[in-house]
């Protein structure tokens, strides 16, 4: 019974060691892990190994917000970009708002017009050392102004990339509400989502059952009549 005993007791001590050690090592990780004050967190993604955040840091100072990049390499921050007068800045209305990963580059969108001096019109490539803007970007052409628009999400469906917020124009092509970068050039998803008899706008997406979903404020997916969410299947909309 002692040997019994002794044996629990020595099982029971290793165990609790065990919860101990483990719970020290997730307090330091937390400990070290800590988002630079002032920091509110819109999207995160990880890319190349290192975790992007973007979104918005308060200077308690000057009691301004600035849109900014950061990222966490595993041991430290360090900032990619952000909205005050140094040369990684970036210009903005609105702020980055959601990111992705595709054929190799983080992309990020939002509302904003440039990044470190690249004029991108709200979306922008990041290799992992350098800016590039999506081709020219989308924008507002009803507002003339490129500053209106709001990227709200991104989705990659057929090895395309959706876009979809608030805009008319990708590059050079005519859209409405969403758009499909892919790689080279911008296209149209149809003939987009939109309203007649209000401001339309699209705000989330996700693939299911190889179709792309999308949720917004619409009365219409291309010529189907869709009331706040339709169904693209890579040729055409449906309810």
């Amino acid at each position: 019974m002692w040997k019994k005993f002794r044996k629990n007791s020595l099982k029971f001590f290793i165990t609790v060691s065990l919860i101990c050690l483990r719970t020290t090592l997730i307090a330091q990780a937390i400990e070290t892990f800590s988002l630079p004050a002032g920091f509110r967190i819109n999207a995160m993604q990880e890319y190349k190994e290192d975790l992007y955040f973007c979104g918005v840091i308060l200077d308690t100072q000057m009691h301004l917000e600035y849109a900014s990049i950061i990222k966490w390499n595993g041991n430290a921050f360090c900032t990619i970009a952000k909205s005050s007068l140094d040369s990684n800045r970036i210009y903005y209305h609105e702020v980055p708002g959601c990111m992705i990963v595709y054929n190799g580059e983080l992309f990020v969108g939002g509302g904003f017009d440039s990044i470190d001096g690249v004029r991108v019109n709200n979306i922008a490539r990041w290799d992992g050392s350098q800016w590039h803007s999506a081709g020219m970007g989308v924008v507002d052409t009803l507002k003339n102004d490129s500053m209106n628009v709001q990227i709200a999400n991104f989705c990659v469906y057929n090895n395309e990339l959706y876009v979809i917020g608030h805009f008319n124009k990708a590059g050079n092509v005519p859209v409405s509400n969403i758009a499909r970068w892919n790689g080279i050039n911008w296209l149209n998803v149809g003939e987009g989502l939109y309203s007649a008899k209000k401001l339309s706008w699209a705000y989330n997406n996700i693939v299911y059952q190889n179709k792309l979903y999308v949720l917004g404020n619409f009365d219409s997916a291309g010529r189907v009549s869709a009331h706040d969410i339709a169904q693209w299947d890579g040729i055409q909309w449906g309810r």
